[in-house]
């Protein structure tokens, strides 16, 4: 045998293999470009099985949800050019396409529609689907009391006028407000704009305005003081840039979309603080049961005990519901969301309809019982489950992927996560109960994710990186596709092919989503990183412009409006800033006015 043979060959063997790691791919056999693209065969097969695990053949909340209709919105529930809402009717009476996932197509079926609705005949009503939010009137003795006013005036003037269309105008004799988010309030100013209310009476409290303990102070501390970043991460939370489309956004899931004009907020109001405390607005009496920390920080059910009639406002709903929004925001209490539910359910078991400021309500004792004490059952497993796993070692994602609720929980239609998402609450319950932190070192030394992009790159080469990337792509595993080319796109924004491959996974992550509001972050991103990669010579000036602006306010000169029309290339933001404590020692001042600019650009 030749001896020279056998050291050569090992080392042949080892040259190709050194050249098949670190040679740079000259062609890929996928398609690199910034064209949407339908579902691939992964996704078709993902969502096919949600179809056959699911039961569509239960049709209990599509009577529900049209059970009661009086007349449709005006205008098709448009109020242009802010909303479209005739745009969300493409779903209607349709088989859900590939590119989305059949059980938020059917729930986007459901929501998406509206009109005046009869909750209880000549005491209860509703005008729902032409906001995130549902308009409430409770008729009294010789008025009516709003429970929750919208999200915006807009939304709530085309309301109003239904009900008084159909139902007389009445005089409003209260509102109740039944938690410190905005789109239960922010239709305020709509209540004097329409004559509802005067601005005097207000004022006086002639009118009583009721919100529970804490209102106002949750109400500044969640949409003003973090508002700036919320507002961004809003964009991709609602899909305010996607098209309206089964390839885009389908449905805001609590309701057919947010109408983002003119919010507002309410003065001179009166907290409700005590759980079993009664108020008589006009000859009706309201029973008030308290639920801080649960859907918002301060939040309050209402119950009209002579009509066996509730609403337990956000914390039950015809979906599964946050622990954690995305957009930012403080993180729920699970299992205190799930005791109070339980509650609520011994103290008012009588019950016989329950309706809410979202989705649609349910009637007859049995099904309003079984619908609390479901919704209970979720929010209790997910905190139950969590401790239990965490106390066995395991991690966040670790619990997500070992956590174990019954089917007889999790398959209920009302229990589907349109709206929350249950890998995020899951997650989302650790941390509030065990902070970040998952007992791992390296979660303490980690580098940026630009400059471990920057390392990974230097380390295995960017084509190397979109290379194995993309054999992942090809099996569907485009979370872990995502994952490596991130990587590049965190240190750069300018790979195309990275931007392009990053999208495609997004993308189809998305349409396997049965959250809304997962499916809007994913599709929303896969539209900037598109759009940036186009843009490269747009995203150049727009960092010159950005530095140029940053000098302009360095050296005091105001600058009222210098919002590009591009968002990702440039948004500069003017907003009133009050110092903090530690501010006002640095500077001397108490308050100061400033203007941010920030730059969003695609993978930039």
């Amino acid at each position: 045998m030749n001896r020279t043979a056998l050291t050569i060959l090992p080392a042949f063997a080892l040259s190709c293999l050194l050249m098949a790691l670190v040679a740079s791919p000259t062609a890929w056999a996928h398609d690199f470009n910034p064209e949407q693209k339908d579902a691939t065969k992964y996704t078709k097969e993902a969502n096919a099985a949600v179809h056959k695990k699911l039961d569509f053949a239960d049709k209990t909340l599509v009577k529900e949800a049209d059970r009661g209709l009086i007349a449709p919105l005006p205008n098709g529930g448009n109020i242009p050019p802010y909303t479209g809402i005739t745009e969300m009717q493409f779903m209607q009476g349709k088989e859900a396409p590939p590119e989305a996932n059949p059980s938020l197509w059917r729930h986007a079926g459901y929501v998406n529609r509206g009109g005046l609705y009869e909750v209880v005949k000549d005491k209860v009503y509703q005008v729902r689907g032409n906001d995130l939010s549902n308009l409430t009137i409770i008729e009294t003795k010789n008025g009516v009391v709003f429970w929750d006013i919208e999200y915006s005036p807009l939304s709530f003037r085309q309301s109003w006028e239904l009900y008084k269309k159909h139902r007389g105008d009445r005089p409003v004799k209260g509102v109740i407000i039944s938690h410190s988010h905005l789109d239960h309030y922010g239709g305020f100013k709509g209540l004097i704009e329409t004559g509802a209310i005067s601005a005097a009476d207000i004022a006086s409290q002639k009118i009583p305005i009721y919100v529970p303990k804490g209102f106002t102070e949750a109400a500044i501390a969640e949409n003003v003081i973090y508002g700036n970043i919320m507002g961004r991460r809003a964009v991709y939370q609602y899909g305010f840039l996607l098209s309206k489309d089964k390839k885009g956004f389908l449905t805001g899931a609590l309701g057919p979309m947010v109408v983002s004009k003119d919010n507002s907020f309410p003065t001179h109001v009166t907290e409700v603080g005590k759980t079993g405390q009664v108020i008589n607005i006009d000859g009706v009496n309201f029973e008030f049961f308290m639920a801080p920390e649960t859907e918002a920080p301060v939040e309050m059910f209402i119950r009209i005990p002579e009509w066996k009639v509730a609403s337990l406002a956000e914390d039950v709903n015809k979906l599964q519901h946050n622990i954690y929004s995305m957009r930012g925001a403080t993180i729920r209490n699970a299992a205190v969301w799930g005791k109070f539910l339980h509650e609520v359910s011994v103290k008012w078991a009588d019950t016989e309809v329950i309706f809410g400021p979202h989705t649609w309500p349910a009637w007859g004792n049995k099904r309003v019982m079984s619908y609390i004490k479901s919704q209970r059952d979720l929010y209790k497993s997910i905190a139950d489950q969590t401790t239990r796993l965490a106390n066995y070692g395991y991690r966040p994602r670790d619990i997500v992927k070992n956590m174990d609720i019954s089917d007889n929980i999790l398959d209920k239609w009302e229990n589907r996560d349109y709206y929350g998402d249950y890998d995020n609450n899951i997650i989302a319950t650790y941390v509030y109960n065990l902070g970040w932190f998952d007992a791992n070192p390296i979660s303490l030394g980690r580098h940026t994710d630009a400059d471990s992009g920057q390392r990974y790159i230097e380390a295995f080469g960017a084509d190397t990186i979109i290379e194995k990337a993309l054999g992942y792509y090809e099996k569907g595993d485009y979370a872990f596709a995502a994952e490596l080319l991130d990587k590049i796109v965190a240190y750069t924004g300018d790979n195309e092919k990275a931007n392009y491959l990053l999208a495609d996974c997004y993308e189809q992550m998305g349409y396997q989503e049965e959250s809304s509001l997962t499916r809007n972050w994913y599709l929303t991103a896969a539209l900037e990183l598109r759009a940036g990669s186009e843009r490269a010579e747009d995203r150049r000036r727009g960092r010159e412009r950005c530095a140029q602006l940053s000098q302009r306010l360095r050296t005091g000169r105001v600058i009222r409006d210098c919002y590009d029309r591009q968002p990702w290339v440039v948004r500069c933001v003017e907003q009133a800033d009050v110092a903090r404590a530690g501010n006002r020692q640095r500077s001397g001042q108490d308050k100061q006015q400033r203007q941010v600019c920030s730059v969003s650009i695609a993978a930039g």
